[in-house]
């Protein structure tokens, strides 16, 4: 392995000494090169190819061997808890997360790290001030939203998501004071739709369906979200979460698009997910 690391390293000086030839252009010493280059590692592939040992044969057979009940086994943790189940044959449906598993409790004063460096302990005060600062938010992230790996699905939850009684938009903007969903929809008027910010800097419009239960935004629609930032300034922003941005003929500037085209546009999947290596 470690000729194969030299002989790697020395594949830029052989191509460099082409272009000292006097008898070759520019173009020819790196064309030449690069020529040489592909002969190389063509047959540095084929010597790869020979020494590999047949270390992956085996693996097949493992799992195979697991059943689709057991419990999945982490490599260096010591197992996972008795409820976390392999994932499930289902591809498009969430079954196949972990359900019940979390995310370990803080543990410890954030110092464990010393033991591995003495260094460390020069620089006590800052590292203290930065586990004080994880653990601040990694508290406030399990009290309110549910964990870390919820925490983490946060586009489960912001942009456009749909109900049967209509559409929801959320915006994280905690530096802006006021926020207004507009578009096509609303002829892009200003202030027909202002969104409400919650103490965690969250802003948040409901709109019902129309009466005849059609989606108040229609699909393919453009849309964006007028905010006043904290100097006053009014600004115009497409959706974090947005699904779909265009930017049309003439224009500088993108386009958030709504997209939630219905059932019969929607691709539909043909193969079940990859299982598990």
């Amino acid at each position: 392995r470690k000729a194969v690391l030299k002989h790697q390293r020395s594949l830029v000086t052989r191509a460099s000494d082409a272009s000292a030839d006097p008898e070759l252009s520019e173009l020819e010493a790196v064309a030449a090169a690069v020529e040489r280059l592909k002969l190389e590692n063509a047959a540095l592939k084929d010597q790869l190819s020979v020494d590999e040992e047949p270390k992956v044969a085996a693996a097949p057979a493992v799992a195979v061997a697991q059943k689709v009940s057991d419990p999945i086994e982490v490599e260096g943790i010591g197992g996972v808890p008795g409820d976390m189940k392999a994932p499930s044959k289902d591809p498009f449906k969430d079954a196949w997360r972990a359900p019940g598993w979390k995310y370990p409790e803080i543990q410890g004063d954030g110092t464990g790290i010393y033991q591995y460096d003495s260094g460390y302990g020069a620089h006590g005060g800052h590292l203290s001030y930065r586990w004080n600062r994880y653990c601040e938010k990694r508290n406030a992230i399990d009290q309110y939203e549910g964990g870390l790996e919820v925490f983490s699905r946060g586009y489960e939850k912001f942009g456009f998501t749909r109900t049967l009684q209509g559409i929801t938009y959320r915006e994280w903007a905690p530096g802006a004071s006021q926020a207004f969903l507009i578009g096509d929809f609303n002829g892009w008027n200003m202030s027909s739709h202002p969104m409400h910010k919650n103490e965690f800097g969250v802003f948040e419009v409901n709109l019902p369906n129309n009466a005849d239960g059609t989606p108040a935004i229609d699909h393919g629609s453009r849309v964006k979200i007028h905010m006043e930032g904290a100097g006053g300034e009014w600004i115009d922003r497409i959706p974090l979460y947005i699904k779909m941005a265009v930017q049309a003929p003439g224009e500088i500037p993108f386009n958030g698009i709504y997209y939630d085209p219905p059932a019969e546009e929607r691709y539909q999947f043909q193969y079940p997910r990859p299982s598990k290596p």
